[in-house]
């Protein structure tokens, strides 16, 4: 279920940098619906944005007559695509958006399967230009499926008019494989968007539990399997072995049983942490791949904004639009930054930092969240300087708010900072870190609260308690990250109706503070000051 939580974000993520490209396709004709067929310029500007992205095999733009006008491809065979499913789509509806069709062959070149994904391009007085086309590969899933694969374990993507995407393993043989008659599509897909089952193969005829998920409203499930004999074979290897113990071992069943029963509790940890990596990495894979695939894109996306602002006349109405969307570029450079920061498990630019300044100058963002119940900072006058990211602190002050408001309190909730010296610090409470002087961040709301297995597994990431799509499970996991990269850990007090504090201690900095020029800083006491 956690694997097919991940093909979901992969599968997302690469169809929103190719409907980025193809609104960017869009843009540009509707301006200059004039451009000449095959112009030279564009002709070069789609190459450049398919080498950008790994899976894309080209972007191309059928005319109004359905015949392609422009295409990345050099030398493409003229041939008429009226009759294909994203052609159709567009034409007869003015009002289509995104559109993905089933897998198809290569009219114009004879290549093998691709997955349309395209939107109609309209001109501003409403005539049907033509249609802007992207050819998804195939091949880009069944490479990445095969990196994650385990033992007997079976990957797939498969679009809802019936028909096998990619799948791994024998995505060649499979892809374009009719897949309508199965029983996931025949029984489970409409009765759930997300389930498990156990079934027989039709490829192979192995028996496998099966988790799929519904990607709407994009056409496509990911589908994971897993051979039951696997899944069952250490169970059934302990099983047989607890079972001759008994035969072979009366005499000492009771101690037989004990380390059994601690053995049983040393693996089940083991196993946990070690799925904890592996979701870990996985997790940090994809980022780190969708941020460097957005990052070009947003470089594509300034270079043609410089353009069309140099072009513009001084004030001309468009150019805070320009404006507007530059700034909306920089932000996503800046999430950029934090994303591939949280793929490489380590902080990207630490620096001295005074939590409450940070804490003071989100207020207003912070207070935003936290709407309904509204936010009280309290906050010590003389807060210890940390060695932090001020970026990942604030995400991470940003996540815990958002998460007491989801807690439905009934009170505003309280933020706050103070000093924990030497003297105050409980080594057994924190027993992770050595004793030194800390700052500690503290959330506290009095919603619903929480039992204490939920407490145990909040930090994992794609846990979450709340309903499907309204949470991904990476918040506290996101929180949990930044203090262990800053040298600090992170606390959980929760009980059912008792509201929960969430308290991030962080090491004090002992760095000198570097003063500006001409300027000489005060020291910081060294007593603890109580939150006011």
């Amino acid at each position: 279920e956690n694997l097919v939580h991940v093909l979901d974000e992969q599968t997302r993520s690469a169809v929103r940098a190719v409907d980025l490209s193809l609104l960017g396709i869009v843009y540009a004709l509707r301006l200059q619906p004039e451009t000449p067929h095959h112009d030279p310029i564009l002709t070069q500007m789609l190459r450049s944005r398919v080498a950008e992205l790994p899976y894309v095999r080209a972007l191309f733009v059928v005319g109004a007559d359905g015949f392609i006008i422009q295409d990345s491809d050099l030398d493409t065979p003229r041939r008429n695509l009226a009759d294909r499913d994203y052609f159709q789509v567009h034409v007869n509806n003015p009002r289509s958006g995104l559109f993905i069709g089933a897998p198809l062959r290569s009219r114009s070149t004879g290549a093998p399967w691709f997955l349309s994904v395209s939107r109609r391009i309209t001109l501003a007085d409403g005539t049907f230009y033509g249609v802007a086309v992207a050819a998804i590969e195939p091949h880009f899933f069944a490479r990445f499926y095969s990196r994650i694969a385990g033992e007997d374990t079976t990957l797939s993507l498969v679009h809802r008019a019936g028909l096998m995407v990619a799948r791994v393993p024998g995505h060649e043989r499979a892809v374009g494989t009719p897949f309508a008659n199965t029983v996931l599509f025949r029984k489970h897909l409409p009765a759930r968007p997300i389930g498990t089952f156990v079934t027989t193969s039709m490829f192979d005829g192995v028996e496998r539990i099966l988790s799929y998920r519904s990607l709407d409203p994009l056409p496509l499930v990911v589908v994971v399997g897993i051979g039951r004999d696997v899944a069952l074979r250490d169970w059934r290897s302990t099983a047989m072995t607890a079972g001759a113990a008994t035969l072979g071992w009366t005499l000492i069943l009771a101690l037989a049983a004990a380390a059994i029963i601690r053995q049983r509790a040393r693996d089940a940890r083991t196993i946990e942490r070690l799925h904890q990596i592996e979701k870990s990495e996985a997790l940090g894979r994809i980022t780190s791949g969708v941020a460097h695939d957005f990052n070009n894109l947003l470089t594509i996306i300034s270079g043609n904004l410089e353009i069309i602002d140099q072009g513009l006349p001084e004030g001309h109405r468009l150019r805070h639009n320009v404006e507007r969307a530059t700034q909306a570029i920089e932000r996503g450079a800046r999430l950029v930054r934090q994303l591939l920061a949280f793929a490489r498990r380590q902080p990207e630019s630490a620096t001295r930092e005074n939590p409450r300044d940070l804490l003071l100058g989100a207020e207003e963002l912070l207070g935003q969240a936290a709407v309904p119940v509204g936010l009280r900072l309290e906050c010590a006058p003389q807060t210890w300087d940390c060695e932090i990211d001020r970026s990942d602190f604030e995400r991470a002050m940003m996540n815990l708010v958002v998460n007491a408001r989801d807690a439905r309190p009934k009170s505003p909730i309280r933020v706050v900072t103070q000093n924990v010296p030497t003297s105050d610090f409980d080594r057994r409470a924190w027993p992770e870190l050595q004793p030194g002087d800390y700052v500690a961040c503290c959330v506290f709301d009095d919603g619903a609260g929480m039992p204490p297995d939920v407490v145990h597994r909040a930090y994992e990431p794609f846990f979450s308690t709340k309903e499907v799509g309204k949470g991904t499970g990476l918040g506290l996991a996101q929180v949990y990250s930044f203090a262990r990269q800053s040298g600090g850990s992170v606390r959980i007090e929760s009980k059912p109706g008792g509201g929960t504090a969430v308290t991030i201690l962080l090491p004090r900095s002992l760095r000198p503070a570097v003063a500006p020029a001409g300027e000489t800083r005060a020291a910081q006491p060294e007593d603890s000051v109580e939150a006011r």
